[in-house]
């Protein structure tokens, strides 16, 4: 089941644990940089004769901390991606320690049955020796 599950994951994930920026996130930034220009001379147009500095800095700042949030979101998936392969691998090791350990348990127990089983076997043939014994006497 595991197996399964860790197989879809890398799948579904192709790049694995690059850090380096997906397609979407750097289309995202060119994206809003269009928009952030597009704005700023079309503001400049519109207002030639006001001080558009205030807006033309909210603008900016507004892309800034956009396009920084779509790097950091990236950086975050990378590493949740990472930590669940971890978790991953972890667990399968664990389920398969945990396998041998029974495996060990059932052999010990086993052995345990098996050197009762013979006890008995020479506990009767122990007695069956004593009454040859008794009847040759």
């Amino acid at each position: 089941m595991l197996k399964k599950l860790s197989k879809r994951r890398k799948n579904k994930h192709t790049k694995g644990n690059d850090m380096s920026l997906s397609n979407y996130t750097v289309y995202s930034i060119i994206f809003f940089a269009t928009i952030t220009l597009t704005s700023i001379v079309t503001i400049t147009l519109l207002r030639p004769d006001t001080d558009n500095l205030s807006v033309i800095t909210l603008l900016l700042g507004f892309f800034t901390t956009v396009s920084g949030l779509l790097v950091i979101r990236k950086n975050v998936e990378n590493v949740h991606e990472a930590v669940n392969s971890r978790l991953t691998s972890l667990l399968e090791k664990t389920e398969q320690l945990a396998r041998l350990q029974g495996h060990a348990i059932g052999m010990e127990a086993g052995k345990a049955e098996e050197i009762a089983h013979q006890k008995e076997v020479i506990k009767a043939a122990s007695v069956g020796l004593e009454k040859l014994v008794d009847i040759k006497k």
